[in-house]
């Protein structure tokens, strides 16, 4: 459940922005940004349907702990870049690695919750879910109209402050991906019986 909401409250907090971010840094007009946004969801479409049909052949961890990090680590490049192309390339390749990672944590779920409990484990998933896509948008659109014109550093780098939302939301993801990685141990045998496995 703590994943779920790290990855909502992650997400939320800075695909929103995103629109925001290429207005502000790129000057990109409306109709621009939203046809890149449907490009970008068309090939993350196509990311979901492959990448859980391989989930299914080569296990779920691998995809979901890949997907997770290249999209976490996506977020915090995005506001360094200062070339469109650049910028407009890392973001498609954000929501395609979230798209990968997306139907392999689902159907992780579902193999790790008993049957008997199923409902009751996945409103709880689905609560967890929702609270991080309530408070991410508060978060998020104050950490970028707050420090919007504040320089802050990244390692050696300078960036303005609008920045701010994705390397959090960039910390939070890895954050996710490391407790599926040690956390959760994926059965070795798939089945609608399958309980819910901690590394202990």
């Amino acid at each position: 459940m703590a994943v779920d909401f790290l990855r909502e409250l992650g997400y939320l907090e800075t695909r929103a922005l995103v629109v925001l971010f290429l207005s502000d840094k790129f000057r990109m007009p409306p109709v621009q940004i939203g046809t890149f946004l449907s490009i970008s969801g068309v090939v993350g479409l196509f990311a979901t349907m492959y990448a859980g049909r391989l989930a299914d052949r080569n296990g779920r961890k691998p995809f979901i702990v890949l997907g997770s990090l290249v999209s976490y680590l996506s977020s915090i490049f995005l506001p360094i870049i200062n070339m469109l192309a650049a910028a407009l390339g890392l973001s498609a390749l954000w929501s395609v690695a979230d798209n990968t990672g997306s139907p392999a944590l689902m159907a992780l779920r579902t193999d790790l919750t008993e049957v008997e409990n199923r409902g009751k484990i996945f409103g709880r998933f689905g609560t967890a879910s929702m609270t991080g896509m309530i408070i991410g948008p508060v978060i998020g659109t104050y950490l970028y109209g707050t420090y919007q014109t504040v320089s802050i550093f990244l390692f050696w780098i300078s960036l303005l402050g609008y920045g701010l939302p994705f390397v959090v939301f960039g910390i939070l993801g890895v954050a996710a991906a490391l407790m599926v990685q040690l956390l959760i141990r994926e059965p070795e045998e798939r089945s609608a019986d399958a309980s819910m496995t901690f590394i202990h």
